[in-house]
């Protein structure tokens, strides 16, 4: 959550930097990347009823990853515009399947504290991402690269999630 939170503060600053977005093309832009990830999540939404809210998380994690990646490396409008709507993709069912991951998983007595928990821990690391960015930035003089902190936080959430047990539910079982 802290990659996409990061992707959120400084997407806009990064179009702006490398491919002068103006303000008009950055809120074309977010609506188009909303929209993108409004049918992510929709079709998504199958799968994470089918294969489990673990699995989606893991292939929207690598989905941002390769899209993210693709989207860093890009010089080219057009490729900016592909990369960013893929991205977007992406976006809506890792956080969908994390909240429904959550829900799975949580001893029914302890949910609301569970979803309390993830909340505050969303808020309290919240800083980490835009802070690496900053100083990335800085060091390197490279939107770029100060950037691509975003992909290593996507590359550490896949980890973890490797770790961390399946959701069980009627459909996906242990």
């Amino acid at each position: 959550m802290d990659g996409l939170a990061t992707l959120f503060a400084f997407g806009g600053v990064y179009a702006a930097g490398s491919f002068d977005f103006d303000e008009s093309d950055i809120l074309f832009f977010g609506i188009a990347l909303n929209i993108t990830a409004g049918l992510g999540s929709f079709v998504f939404s199958w799968l994470d009823d089918h294969v489990g809210s673990q699995r989606t998380i893991l292939y929207s994690l690598a989905g941002l990853i390769f899209s993210g990646s693709t989207l860093l490396l890009a010089h080219s409008e057009l490729l900016f515009w592909i990369a960013g709507l893929v991205l977007g993709i992406f976006v809506g069912p890792v956080q969908a399947a994390s909240r429904s991951y959550m829900a799975r998983v949580a001893p029914p007595a302890m949910v609301n504290e569970m979803f309390g928990l993830y909340a505050f821990s969303g808020k309290a690391t919240s800083f980490v991402g835009p802070l690496l960015v900053g100083w990335i930035t800085f060091a390197t003089g490279s939107q770029r690269i100060g950037m691509s902190i975003i992909i290593v936080m996507f590359v550490i959430g896949f980890l973890l999630m490797l770790s961390v047990p399946r959701s069980v539910d009627s459909k996906t079982g242990p």
